[in-house]
């Protein structure tokens, strides 16, 4: 049977609507089925190992796929703009959801990263607008930069407790992100990290944290509080610049540097 599809092997097919895809392939290769406007109906057989770069970005007809166990990699941007996509089954073996994965996935509905996964790469669900919630394993440890930007159905985010490393402007403009806890492993909040969340009400900051970054709350415009631990160094220019509805803050000890319009 066949064993691998190439690159750009069905790229801008237009007219065709379903594929099946044997369990004796095991490569779908870059750009493979991209730009295939029409195409609905994907079933992918168990045997697949790899969907390569872009391998169904732009398929703009395509509602809803189930990605087969088999499969251990996913490289970036498999589903990239993928504009009515709105239900998807990761598999199991993947270790990470790849740069701009599910990127301009605007109908895209609740999710949920296997356990396993370690790393959430950039950009990679950016401007999944009707996305309400997403079920984050205990195994993640990294959410690269702008993972989440303007996710604007986001209501809460609880980070799992092994994650230390969270990229700039990792949840900014989510509007209607309403509470947010950031575990005990991070030690850093970066620059615009929760930037223009302007429905941020409660924030819940570990005891580790010694950094928040340039205007990481810049614009949460209706948070009223926030704890700031002992043991924070820094507090950058414009971190909470905009937070309108702040009446009071506590400055710890510890804190060294308060950057300019830090408030």
């Amino acid at each position: 049977g066949v064993a691998s599809i190439g690159d750009s092997a069905f790229r801008g097919c237009k007219s065709l609507t379903a594929i099946s895809v044997p369990g004796s392939v095991e490569r779908i290769g870059s750009y493979a089925f991209s730009s295939c406007s029409r195409l609905e109906d994907v079933t992918l057989g168990y045997g697949i190992r790899q969907i390569g770069k872009h391998g169904f970005a732009y398929c703009s007809s395509l509602q809803q796929i189930s990605i087969p166990d088999s499969v251990t990699e996913m490289e970036a941007g498999v589903f990239y703009w993928c504009r009515d996509l709105k239900t998807v089954k990761l598999p199991g073996g993947i270790e990470r959801v790849e740069k701009e994965m599910f990127s301009r996935c605007g109908q895209l509905g609740d999710m949920k990263v296997p356990e396993g996964v370690t790393s959430i790469g950039e950009s990679a669900f950016y401007k999944c607008e009707s996305m309400k919630r997403i079920e984050l394993p205990e195994s993640l440890t990294t959410i690269e930069t702008e993972a989440f930007w303007w996710c604007v159905s986001l209501k809460t985010m609880e980070l799992p407790s092994n994650v230390r490393k969270l990229g700039e402007g990792v949840f900014r403009a989510c509007h209607g992100l309403k509470r947010v806890t950031v575990p005990e492993s991070v030690a850093s909040i970066p620059g615009y990290a929760f930037a223009e969340d302007d429905c941020l009400t409660s924030v819940e900051l570990p005891g580790s944290l010694v950094r928040i970054g340039t205007a990481a709350f810049r614009g949460c415009s209706k948070l009223k509080s926030v704890d700031l631990p002992e043991g924070l160094v820094s507090i950058e220019s414009n971190a909470f610049k905009g937070c309108g509805s702040m009446r009071k803050v506590a400055i710890p000890d510890s804190v060294v540097y308060i950057g300019s319009k830090a408030f």
